[in-house]
């Protein structure tokens, strides 16, 4: 997924050194999962996935449990209207679907991917339509995901995590503040 500070294009250089000593036994953890560009890329059965935004971490739960997918097309207007929303309390299971979408709008459908930076429009320009751009990689992402469903996504401030034992875990962190 567009995410600010995404390190995908690192992904290949970075994957084998969380993988080196991740064995069946040991959780993979991302304390700043965001995106999930190197969480989705790494193949182990046991991952958590936690980020601070619980926008983010809605989107990924309502992908995980198959209730959801963004729609391709997401004009200023609703973009606006999200952008709105998103500072108001959602937390009632009804809205679970809401905050999904707040959180693939909030970052993807924004300029630069940062959170609700500007609505990212079309380029004429460039000939870029960044919406479609964002659908399409997330579409692929989710594709190739590897075992989302062995994933747990949480929410909350890394510092608050309750992480395994140093010998059974292997942690990747790696937040911009």
């Amino acid at each position: 997924m567009r995410y600010s500070g995404s390190k995908d294009r690192f992904a290949k250089d970075i994957i084998p050194f969380i993988t080196r000593n991740l064995t069946d036994d040991k959780v993979y953890i991302e304390p700043f999962c965001g995106g999930c560009n190197l969480l989705s890329k790494i193949e182990h059965n046991k991952k958590w996935g936690n980020d601070k935004n619980e926008f983010v971490i809605s989107m990924w739960k309502a992908i995980k449990d198959n209730k959801w997918l963004p729609q391709e097309n997401i004009t200023k207007r609703r973009y606006e209207y999200l952008k709105k929303v998103s500072k108001l309390p959602i937390s009632t299971k009804d809205k679970l679907l809401l905050a999904a979408e707040i959180g693939y709008v909030g970052n993807a459908c924004s300029y630069g991917s940062a959170w609700f930076n500007g609505y990212a429009k079309y380029n004429k320009k460039r000939k870029e339509d960044h919406i479609k751009e964002a659908y399409n990689n997330l579409l692929k992402q989710i594709e190739n995901f590897k075992n989302i469903q062995g994933t747990i996504f949480t929410s909350c401030d890394y510092d608050k995590m309750e992480y395994p034992p140093p010998h059974k875990c292997v942690i990747y962190c790696d937040s911009v503040i």
